[in-house]
């Protein structure tokens, strides 16, 4: 079998997906279908490098030109800060934020982009999951070309770069894209072991140590799970022993085992309770010592892998077409796929906690099966022609609608002006003045591509409704629009989203306000002006550290303090809203009495 072996039964130029050599002559599809650029560019030595070109634009370009303003990322972003600055590499505990909830991976690779960056920002946090981002899309396209061929490949990265949960976990400083980076390469590198395209083992272990250092057991759990039940599925139990488990197993354990006892050492029970029973044990068997904090239906994460596929989504019917093909194969690849897809799906489905990020891990398998089932839709389309309208009229509509809604407001903001913009907003519970004025900022920087990209998701949306466009055409329209969008997305939405709701600069003013004198928390602890403050501030009680002359805290604290405890202090400053409905401000509090001391 070599290296790029299509499925059985598939006509290797083009690749039109399993089944076709049973398809009469007079349905052959070659001398219809032709090539287009997704086969001119599908050849490794210009897919790779178009690729990482394209995923640095789509993922990591602007990355680091806004502020932290989610509730996750300053949580992450404080531990590599801590490392650097000599909190240590086993449990970063400083700021007085207590135990990291999550294993070092990120922290790790953070902390040496910061280092060799000479700063700990924006930029060095949030790098991590943007190149592992792009190097997920370039282990896509490399194990399903070997898997499949170099057509499939290419549309299979191409697709997992652009769905809306992978590239919002690119752009963020979380562990979730370091966990989905080394376990792709884990499922993948299982499958490629078990149909004979590699003779390495350890590689398929490096990966679920770094997945395990990544989030914890569930690194390992998951691909081993997904790899048992194909093994049944396919009766290769002799696969058992070609997987050398106990060599793999020991890596594990040395590499894994060593952080984890080495963590348990320094933590001690509070790390055991925190990392392994919380994070881990409880989320599946729940416990009144917990309390879970993303509780959802059952049904929840089906919603959210429909909204996190988006756009690609609509074109899942459009893949279906290829179905029947796919399943009278019964090509062990493709059920490889199946399986994987499946088993985190329905995993994911037992806990109480329910996150659509939890879901990254199916991403590449859905990317590369809608792929390898579209490309085989290209020849059945025209027996079906009602479905590939209704997908090619559902993705127009709602590209021409974001177009036109993002014309409607740069119109808006350039005729009549931000407050006028800020006007129209308030309706749709969007009650933060600033927002405008930072949009209309961002806008006027650079008015020639926010133009240009809204034209053309205005175009492709227009292009899609009103043509008959084939498979290959409604698949460009879409990666045109979704790619302008995201890119609009990054350079002018979220910045100023981000430097709207962010605590950076109240963070900033209050350090320069209290100076050298004594600065805490109360209430609960904020991350982001435990990142933003350059300094330590511990949490205390108001009512019994009389020696600290300034607090931090919510608003909603201060206002729950009785009237005798608020009395003792004066609110120096308070911060701009932390949501879009204008609430969550904060306070710098100071004491009476502090500045005769």
């Amino acid at each position: 079998m070599n290296d790029n072996s299509p499925l059985p039964g598939v006509a290797p130029e083009p690749f039109d997906g399993p089944g076709d050599r049973d398809r009469p002559a007079d349905h052959a599809p070659v001398a219809a279908i032709g090539r287009n650029w997704l086969d001119t560019l599908a050849a490794p030595r210009i897919a790779a490098p178009f690729l990482a070109a394209f995923g640095i634009i789509v993922l990591i370009v602007n990355l680091g030109a806004y502020p932290i303003y989610t509730k996750g990322e300053p949580r992450e972003a404080i531990r590599i800060l801590d490392i650097v600055r000599g909190g240590g590499w086993i449990l970063p505990t400083q700021a007085g934020i207590g135990l990291p909830w999550k294993p070092p991976a990120l922290y790790w690779l953070g902390a040496l982009i910061s280092l060799a960056a000479g700063a700990v920002n924006e930029w060095t946090v949030r790098l991590p999951s943007g190149l592992l981002a792009v190097g997920g899309m370039l282990c896509c396209y490399a194990y399903v070309r070997r898997l499949f061929d170099d057509r499939g490949a290419l549309a299979a990265a191409l697709i997992l770069a652009t769905t809306i949960q992978y590239g919002q976990s690119a752009t963020a400083a979380r562990v979730d894209m370091t966990l989905t980076f080394f376990m792709a390469i884990a499922f993948f590198e299982f499958i490629a072991i078990a149909e004979g395209l590699t003779r390495r083992r350890m590689l398929l272990y490096a990966a679920l140590t770094a997945a395990m250092l990544a989030k914890g057991p569930i690194g390992v759990a998951l691909p081993a799970l997904v790899a048992l039940i194909w093994i049944a599925l396919e009766r290769r139990w002799s696969l058992v022993r070609e997987l050398k488990i106990f060599r793999g197993a020991l890596l594990i354990i040395i590499v894994a085992g060593s952080w984890y006892a080495a963590a348990t050492v320094v933590g001690g029970e509070p790390f055991v309770r925190r990392q392994i029973l919380s994070e881990n044990l409880y989320r599946l068997l729940p416990s009144h010592a917990f309390h879970e904090p993303h509780e959802h239906p059952f049904y929840y994460v089906e919603l959210a892998l429909l909204a996190g596929y988006l756009p690609w989504t609509g074109l899942v019917p459009v893949a279906l077409l290829a179905l029947p093909a796919c399943v009278r194969t019964r090509d062990s690849r493709v059920k490889y796929l199946v399986v994987w897809i499946a088993t985190v799906l329905i995993f994911y489905n037992l806990p109480r906690s329910k996150r659509g990020v939890y879901l990254l891990a199916l991403y590449p398998a859905l990317a590369a099966l809608t792929a390898i089932m579209l490309n085989a839709a290209r020849a059945r389309a025209a027996d079906s022609p009602r479905v590939l309208r209704l997908a090619a009229l559902a993705e127009g509509l709602a590209f021409g609608a974001i177009g036109l809604a993002a014309l409607a407001c740069e119109a808006a903001i350039w005729l009549r002006g931000p407050g006028f913009f800020a006007a129209v907003m308030q309706p749709l519970g969007v009650r933060v003045p600033e927002l405008s004025a930072r949009l209309a900022q961002a806008l006027n920087a650079h008015p020639a591509i926010a133009i240009a990209l809204t034209a053309v998701v205005c175009a492709s949306g227009a292009y899609l409704i009103l043509a008959r466009v084939d498979v290959d055409q409604l698949f460009t329209a879409v990666l045109a629009a979704i790619s302008c969008s995201i890119l609009a997305a990054h350079l002018f939405i979220v910045p100023a989203i981000a430097r709207t709701l962010t605590l950076k600069y109240f963070t900033r003013d209050s350090m320069k306000i209290a100076g050298a004198r004594t600065v805490a928390h109360f209430g609960s602890t904020n991350f982001d002006v435990a990142f933003y403050s350059g300094r330590e501030i511990l949490r205390e009680s108001p009512g019994q550290a009389h020696a600290t002359d300034y607090f931090i805290c919510w608003r909603r604290d201060y206002g729950l303090l009785p009237e005798v405890a608020r009395r003792q202090f004066s609110i120096a400053l308070m911060s701009g809203p932390t949501a879009l409905d204008g609430s969550g401000r904060m306070l710098l509090l100071q004491r009476a009495d502090s500045s005769e001391r």
